[in-house]
């Protein structure tokens, strides 16, 4: 049963990663697409 809460908690935020991740990529290169587009 605690396993399974963990493997639950494990894939929550492996999920919120995959959600979390690209917004940051695309605040990381948007400035510098806004340079280049300049």
């Amino acid at each position: 049963m605690r396993l399974h809460v963990k493997l639950k908690e494990f894939l929550s935020m492996f999920f919120m990663a995959i959600l979390f991740f690209p917004a940051f990529n695309a605040s990381l290169f948007l400035p510098e697409l806004n340079l280049y587009i300049q």
